[in-house]
């Protein structure tokens, strides 16, 4: 696998990103919502940790307002300045101030959260394929949190940035399904 391939997939990604608007993704973001909440993992959680979007990413405001008044566990990604990633626990949305990035996150006071406490990821993309591999921006924030993670993930993406197929190094893990706004792709049956 080069970086070449990945840098060229994620030009074609931003391209076809380039082509939704700022309503299509609050209505994409809506949809995909309603998926998640009928899935089974999210069902089943009692902990889940799940990205703010940003921009061009799903808008999660309702996933995470939900998680809370479902009386789950939420968790939130706060990027750490060693170059990891830490979910922390929040109560509130009004908890989240913008990071480093500009991305809304927890405080570095905000509870952590072991990997093993966590049931279930929903990630953020770039792209993903049906077999559950996900394009992230390059940062490998993701991908060093979910290096040795154990439990269920879901990719949350647009239908117009589910590509055939992607490529993958070998340290990219796969999710265990990928949700659109038209529906739930399973790449391992949920229990």
């Amino acid at each position: 696998m080069s970086g070449a391939e990945k840098q060229a997939a994620r030009r074609m990604a931003k391209e076809r990103l380039s082509r939704l608007s700022e309503a299509d993704f609050r209505r994409i973001g809506a949809r995909i919502a309603k998926q998640v909440f009928a899935h089974p993992l999210y069902k089943n959680a009692h902990s889940v940790f799940c990205f703010v979007g940003t921009g061009r990413e799903i808008d999660t405001e309702p996933i995470l307002t939900l998680v809370l008044s479902d009386g789950k566990t939420l968790l939130v990604p706060r990027c750490e300045e060693n170059g990891g990633m830490t979910a922390r626990r929040i109560t509130d949305l009004s908890e989240l101030s913008k990071g480093r990035f500009g991305i809304p996150e927890p405080g570095a006071d905000a509870p952590a959260a072991d990997k093993d406490q966590i049931d279930l990821v929903l990630l953020p993309c770039l792209a993903a394929s049906p077999c559950g591999a996900r394009l992230g921006k390059g940062g490998g924030y993701y991908d060093r949190f979910l290096a040795d993670f154990p439990s269920d993930t879901l990719i949350l993406c647009p239908q117009a940035l589910l590509f055939d197929s992607l490529p993958e190094d070998a340290w990219d893990r796969r999710a265990d399904g990928v949700i659109t706004e038209n529906g739930v792709i399973t790449s391992r049956p949920a229990e």
